[in-house]
């Protein structure tokens, strides 16, 4: 927490006129924020003491801009806390069926799962959840479940996706409503906005919620790109933490890492991980971490912790797994490896189909 500079200081001194209890006031509120509380009850003390209004009137400015001076290094220590929460391994999770209904006792155990192997956040009802095939009500549930299971042991973050804003709007304030850390959105799909369209898009999601937000670009999905300047603009919005980017230019990473230092930038394509990382990347939203999440967690750990050649070798495992996990339509390929491993029915909703035989054979063969 920042100290209140000595400058600061010696105008309040001078100002509260040697009032004892004023300073006493001044030099315990600059030590912590819950030192606030304390301020105040030295200052309710010391009001008998006050004898002229004049003096009176000084006290009170000063203590508003002692107090304002706390609560804004407080509300700066929130916004780096809620950013860190939003970086390293979160796994884009998917949502098991059976017989055509969400199975939430896989869900539960596959949540316990990743919790268990060390995973950073966990994202429902996104693409990879298959969260444009599910109903409201199954949305609603299926956070309230993930809510419940996490007991804040790894962030929720709600995928809340929609080429219509106003229906983005309202994904985002029921995740909201239902307790979530933070919610995904993903530049309007199909509709093809214009650059200014998108910036319009995210900014009128942001001035109607208050929780934090990840924007997501995704041009194989959306048939438009965030181009890198739409993203540092979208970025100055106070609640835009997070940034998730499946471009293959991983060039611009460090340029708008350039640009918004503070902003976490999230590796959207497994394949390319460690390059997005070396070019400045902060961590992950993953498919492969439906598999493999101990080996992500233990890759990102290597690589923050400066271990370069366990990252690479850790790497090079988890290229096996990524080589088959796009072979058909996202979550075609990862379900079926997840039903092989004995954790989910191999089921999907239509118009998605299990994998065809081909692709499991391929998958057989390259994973064993």
């Amino acid at each position: 927490m920042a100290v209140f500079h000595l400058s600061y200081f010696s105008v309040f001194a001078d100002m509260l006129a040697s009032d004892a209890a004023f300073i006493l006031a001044i030099a315990v509120s600059t030590v912590h924020m819950t030192s606030i509380l304390t301020t105040l009850m030295i200052v309710i003390m010391s009001q008998p003491r006050v004898r002229d209004a004049r003096t009176s009137r000084r006290k009170f400015v000063a203590l508003v801009a002692i107090v304002s001076y706390n609560i804004s290094s407080v509300c700066d220590f929130f916004k780096v806390a809620v950013r860190t929460m939003f970086h390293g391994s979160i796994v884009a999770l998917v949502t098991p069926f059976s017989k055509n209904l969400v199975d939430f006792s896989a869900l539960e155990s596959l949540i316990e799962w990743q919790i268990d192997s060390g995973t950073d956040a966990i994202l429902v009802c996104g693409s990879t959840g298959e969260g444009l095939l599910l109903s409201d009500e199954e949305k609603e549930k299926i956070i309230a479940v993930s809510i419940e299971v996490a007991r804040k042991r790894a962030p929720i973050i709600v995928g809340c996706s929609s080429c219509w804003t106003r229906d983005a709007i309202k994904l985002v304030q029921n995740a909201e409503k239902l307790g979530a850390d933070g919610v995904l959105v993903i530049a309007p799909y199909y509709v093809k906005p214009t650059q200014s369209g998108i910036i319009a898009h995210f900014s009128k999601v942001h001035e109607h919620s208050s929780i934090p937000i990840i924007m997501y670009n995704n041009p194989g999905r959306c048939a438009v790109s965030m181009a890198t300047e739409t993203v540092v603009e979208i970025a100055k919005l106070k609640r835009i933490v997070a940034f998730k980017d499946s471009d293959p230019n991983l060039a611009r990473v460090s340029l708008i890492k350039s640009k918004v230092p503070q902003l976490k930038l999230l590796s959207g394509d497994d394949a390319t991980l460690i390059g997005y990382l070396v070019h400045g990347g902060d961590g992950c939203i993953s498919v492969v971490c439906n598999i493999e999440p101990v080996l992500v967690k233990r890759l990102l750990t290597s690589w923050f912790s400066g271990d370069i050649t366990s990252m690479l070798e850790i790497g090079k495992k988890l290229a096996v797994v990524n080589s088959v996990l796009f072979l058909e339509s996202n979550p075609i390929p990862v379900k079926f490896i997840l039903h092989q491993m004995g954790r989910i029915k191999n089921e999907l909703r239509l118009p998605l189909t299990p994998a065809s035989e081909a692709v499991a054979e391929r998958i057989r063969s390259e994973l064993g």
